[in-house]
């Protein structure tokens, strides 16, 4: 099955598809901001692997019932991204955490209270890690041969490194005391271009 990252209504984008967009948007921002340009590139790449998650698929193809919502503990692709983090040194993480975990919600205190934080003091943190690697064999693969697409060397990463991640994602967020970060700024900015401008981008940032 083909991962989608937006909804039919939406452009009916492919995960792929859109991560191209967001790295074309980014490679031109991040060479325009002081910012380690193949640092964000390779954040823009991993920021939304996690759509590849079954709980996102049925809910981008409309195949959620309103008893799925209610049932469901929330799903938070950023937080599934987070998984990915093996792809990358680990002299990078804490700037790969920057630019993954909050691109659309805040770590903490989020509205909806779907923050990674908020998530973990409500349900605890071994649930929230469970619920966002569910049914991996099933989507993780396809998601990191995407990542490979644009340049990451793939590699299985088996539930123990996907735990490390977690675990390392978690306690850099919660060492974060105000939940501000640059590198999420560009990243949201990046995310957002991208989906405004889809197959037009590439041109578009160039104006």
């Amino acid at each position: 099955m083909t991962l989608l990252a937006k909804s039919p209504d939406r452009g009916g984008l492919t995960l792929e598809e859109h991560t191209r967009h967001v790295v074309e948007a980014m490679t031109h921002m991040a060479s325009e901001l002081d910012v380690p340009f193949d640092t964000a590139r390779r954040g823009a790449i991993l920021h939304d692997l996690g759509k590849g998650h079954p709980f996102f698929q049925a809910m981008v193809r409309d195949e959620l019932t309103e008893w799925d919502w209610i049932e469901q503990e929330p799903h938070r692709h950023e937080i599934s991204s987070l998984l990915f983090l093996p792809l990358v040194d680990e002299d990078e993480w804490p700037q790969m955490v920057d630019l993954i975990a909050a691109h659309h919600k805040s770590i903490k205190k989020d509205r909806g209270k779907k923050g990674l934080i908020d998530l973990k003091r409500e349900h605890g943190p071994n649930r929230v890690f469970e619920r966002h690697q569910e049914e991996w064999e099933t989507w993780g693969p396809e998601a990191i041969e995407i990542a490979a697409t644009f340049g990451i060397e793939p590699h299985p990463i088996d539930e123990e490194a996907r735990r490390d991640a977690f675990d390392f994602a978690l306690a850099h967020c919660e060492e974060n005391e105000d939940g501000w970060s640059k590198l999420r700024g560009i990243m949201m900015s990046a995310d957002h271009f991208a989906s405004n401008y889809t197959h037009h981008t590439g041109e578009e940032v160039e104006d």
